[in-house]
């Protein structure tokens, strides 16, 4: 009786996705190497090396014990000296003002918002 049940269960299944041609296309596609379906529909992009890194200018800076506006080396954050995530910055440098600190690529803190001080 289990086997009659099985094999009727298994020819519904069958039936099912022959019959359905939606569903044998998106078979098809699943079956295929993504590497040559990379001219059909797709849009390669390749990015340059320049593409990838912005260069900013050279900003000078200040000692960071008595510049008002201070960053980490890596961080791409800027604070004043009196913000509380100041002293989270490794190896931190000082800025004169905030023009140079946005110029070298760094944004305004979101906690002390230097820009508007």
């Amino acid at each position: 009786m289990k086997t009659i049940i099985y094999l009727s269960v298994l020819l519904v299944l069958a039936g099912c996705a022959s019959s359905d041609p939606e569903r044998r296309k998106l078979a098809e596609i699943a079956k295929r190497n993504p590497l040559d379906m990379a001219n059909e529909d797709a849009k390669v992009v390749v990015l340059k090396k320049s593409d990838k890194e912005i260069k900013y200018p050279k900003v000078p800076t200040q000692d960071a014990k008595v510049a008002p506006f201070i960053s980490g080396k890596s961080s791409k954050i800027y604070h004043l000296r009196n913000c509380e995530y100041v002293g989270k910055s490794d190896s931190p440098i000082g800025f004169v003002s905030a023009d140079d600190a946005e110029r070298s690529g760094r944004v305004p803190c979101e906690f002390c918002k230097p820009r508007e001080k």
